[in-house]
């Protein structure tokens, strides 16, 4: 069957109706898309990685053609080499032309239209978060390696009562085409915009719309790659708890006290920053506030995690590679140097570069140039950086396990993070943080409190983690306690349940209204992780900080029945 795709498109109606918005049909020889169109906006359309629409055709020029998208429709073309199409005739050059709905203008061997559409009939379906995790990663590779032009992230956090189904209509209605709506919790919201150039309109129209249904919003944005080149650094560039009060560095030890205000002065200027202190310490947030206090800070914040490459990446990862450099080097590749020019890299565990990688890396840093992989020209570089580490790098040099010379080019100042353990007077404060976010995270209506017995036991524990040991354990204790968080919630794996019976029958809606709160907490809490890994009670009693035979007396003990395997395993 052969369809008349010019006298289908022609069936628009003429103008469109009331409530209805306009998309944009791109119909190709191996392509028909759509994207929602904005008012007030210019659309360009041409073979350029800038334009609106990028079309891969040979006789499309590389800025073709501008929809100029108002009250009316205008088309102009740009003085394209083979020109553009509407009703049969060539466009003059630069003389905006109106079209109506459903009318087919010819750019190249592409067809274009613009249709009239039911805004309201077909919300946007809600991702959960990991899907928009996975999307994010998909997009940070493929623009990153491409040079495309950037996207953008927006999470939104709504505070007081609202109406989901307005407030998921409202933001749905913002989006165009392919862009991402998820969930990350009950009340807060993530939006994948992949034109950058749209997210300030983005955020305007969010926050005026939802101020209109009397909604209270706070808003965070972050842009590939000027905020970020990786998922970690883009959620967090973009996290709506980091502009918050609630949310600002715990600065209640005198010691954080002044390691901050030697972090703003130092993060002035340009001399490379050292982090030393222990694992889990929270040395990448420090090195993620010098650059946001940098005059570097519109610029790109790259991190490298020296310790997760083997030696043989670290020197592709850096300098990046050209096409055909080593076997399975397809394309070319920046390097994370290149990547993080003008902003900072972050070098992380910098302690276990191998030393090989260390004598190219002082190469780098003391000419200002890298060489990629396969390359006979060098590239210009200019990076300020941000090294951390937990190991003692003077033993190491003693050791000849890290060379003297770049220790001196990267120690140009450094700052030690003492130990949780010697900062116990903001323990609490965090331990609440982090419930509270936690609670976001779970769903839950709002977060635990935490006990005094409960926060004594934390103050007096060592942290041999430190904060990120605290964030897991509170992340933990958000799960399985009810109200309050108390010590039998810490730590999880220390839990008696020796008495618990594994074969009790299911108990009865009456028995079930019977329960005293804290063990109808408790269910709903082994419920919950069940649900979220989708029955699997191995993946269950890992969320839960216990073993798989814990979990399994924990069913018995609250007569639960047991889930079904997973049929896809």
């Amino acid at each position: 069957m052969v369809w008349d795709v010019r006298a289908t498109l022609r069936e628009e109606p003429p103008s469109a109706q009331p409530g209805a918005a306009r998309r944009l049909v791109v119909i190709g020889q191996d392509r028909v898309e759509s994207q929602l169109l904005v008012d007030r906006v210019q659309v360009t359309i041409g073979r350029g990685e800038d334009c609106t629409i990028q079309l891969d055709d040979p006789l499309v020029s590389r800025v073709h053609v501008v929809l100029h998208v108002g009250e009316t429709l205008e088309v102009e073309d740009m003085g394209s080499a083979n020109g553009t199409r509407v009703r049969g005739e060539r466009l003059a050059p630069r003389t905006p032309v109106t079209v109506a709905l459903g009318e087919v203008f010819d750019v190249g061997t592409t067809l274009l239209v613009v249709q009239a559409v039911d805004a309201t009939a077909a919300p946007r379906r809600v991702r959960p978060h990991s899907h928009l995790e996975a999307r994010l990663e998909d997009e940070c590779l493929r623009r990153t390696r491409a040079k495309k032009r950037p996207f953008g992230l927006v999470r939104v956090r709504l505070d007081g009562d609202f109406d989901r189904a307005e407030v998921e209509r409202v933001l749905g209605a913002a989006l165009i085409d392919d862009d991402l709506l998820a969930a990350w919790g009950p009340a807060e919201y993530e939006l994948l915009v992949l034109d950058g150039g749209r997210v300030e309109r983005l955020v305007s129209k969010v926050e005026s719309d939802l101020a209109a249904l009397g909604v209270r919003v706070r808003l965070g944005s972050a842009r590939h790659p000027a905020d970020g080149v990786t998922v970690d650094a883009l959620l967090d560039a973009a996290s709506v708890h980091r502009a918050t009060d609630e949310n600002a560095p715990v600065l209640e030890d005198p010691a954080m006290r002044d390691l901050y205000r030697l972090l703003e002065r130092v993060a002035h200027g340009s001399i490379p920053v050292m982090l030393l202190g222990e694992t889990g310490v929270g040395k990448e947030v420090l090195a993620s506030a010098v650059h946001r206090a940098s005059p570097r800070h519109a610029g790109p914040f790259v991190r490298l995690n020296c310790a997760a490459l083997s030696e043989s990446l670290v020197e592709s990862e850096l300098f990046g590679h050209e096409k055909g450099a080593f076997t399975g080097a397809d394309q070319a590749k920046a390097g994370l140097m290149e990547i993080a020019s003008g902003g900072t890299l972050f070098l992380d565990e910098v302690g276990e570069l191998p030393l090989a990688s260390q004598a190219k890396l002082l190469r780098a840093l003391e000419q200002k140039e890298i060489m990629r992989v396969g390359a006979l020209k060098a590239r210009p570089i200019d990076v300020r950086l941000v090294s951390a580490t937990n190991r003692e790098l003077e033993a190491e040099i003693e050791a000849g396990r890290f060379r003297r010379d770049l220790f001196y080019r990267l120690n140009g100042v450094a700052l030690k993070v003492p130990p949780l353990r010697a900062r116990t007077v903001e323990i609490g404060t965090l331990a609440r943080r982090f419930l509270d976010r936690a609670a976001i995270d779970l769903g839950l209506a709002r977060a635990p409190a935490l006990s005094e017995a409960a926060l004594a036991r934390l103050e007096a524990y060592e942290w041999p983690g430190n904060i990120r040991e605290l964030r897991n354990m509170m992340d933990r204790a958000a799960l399985l306690a009810g109200d309050i968080v108390e010590p039998i919630h810490l730590p999880l794996d220390k839990l008696d349940v020796s008495e618990w019976s594994q074969t009790a029958p299911p108990a009865t809606p009456q028995e079930l209204a019977d329960l005293a709160p804290e063990d109808r907490a408790a269910r709903e809490r082994i419920v919950q992780a069940l649900e979220v890994c989708g029955g699997n009670q191995t993946r269950a009693a890992d969320l839960l900080g216990v073993s798989r035979q814990t979990l399994s007396k924990w069913l018995g003990k609250h007569r639960l029945p047991r889930p079904r395997r997973d049929r896809e395993k």
